[in-house]
């Protein structure tokens, strides 16, 4: 009998979050290896160091994925395995739907890696953050319209990263959502009741950010 497959990443939500809200909707049983960053001034992160060429992982990298014989890093590509073998109506069942949700994926992932690393910059600024992104927020509101997902009525994957993103900006700026549109705000309470996300929500949270971060 095969193992539960294997998630690999900081003791963080990071890039894992999103991907932890989509096993847990679909029901895939899963395992996770965490690795803990150092307090300062070092910041040590020798858990993941010393471990990372024993994985047999070809880009050794975080996150990473082991399910029976496969081995792999990059979040797209984990996400792709794993869709592609248990749910791949979340990656469109059409060839347009295909490349909307690759186009939208883009957009997402792009604004959370801005906030991500912004979280680490020595000058970070909340306020300053989310009016960084606003305009871009308001292109995907714009492009969601009435829809009840992203693409329409078919959840895809890029609503778990959506719904992250919109989380930390909240974290960031309490109403700031609601404030800059009332459907998007609506479409993060729709997706954070889904079965298995509104269970991940109940648990304790993880950080935002490893402890290098200027806020976490």
């Amino acid at each position: 009998m095969a193992g539960k497959p294997i998630l690999g990443y900081w003791r963080i939500r990071g890039l894992a979050e999103p991907i932890r809200y989509m096993l847990k909707h679909i029901g895939i049983d899963f395992e996770e290896q965490i690795y803990t960053q150092g307090q300062g001034p070092d910041f040590s992160r020798s858990q993941w160091i010393n471990a990372r060429d024993n994985l047999g992982l070809s880009f050794p990298n975080l996150p990473y994925l082991i399910d029976e014989d496969l081995r792999i890093s990059e979040s797209r590509a984990i996400i792709q395995h794993l869709l592609q073998k248990h749910k791949p109506e979340f990656l469109g069942t059409t060839q347009y739907e295909k490349v909307l949700v690759q186009q939208i994926a883009g957009v997402i992932m792009d604004i959370k890696s801005y906030i991500d690393h912004s979280c680490y910059n020595p000058n970070f600024n909340k306020d300053n953050v989310v009016q960084d992104v606003k305009d871009e927020i308001l292109k995907i509101a714009k492009f969601l319209g009435e829809n009840k997902y992203i693409i329409g009525e078919q959840l895809t994957w890029p609503d778990f990263f959506l719904f992250e993103t919109l989380e930390m900006i909240e974290a960031l700026q309490h109403e700031s959502i609601g404030l800059v549109s009332e459907k998007l705000d609506e479409y993060r309470n729709r997706i954070g009741s889904l079965p298995g996300v509104a269970e991940r929500i109940a648990e304790q949270r993880l950080p935002w950010n490893n402890t290098s971060a200027v806020w976490n």
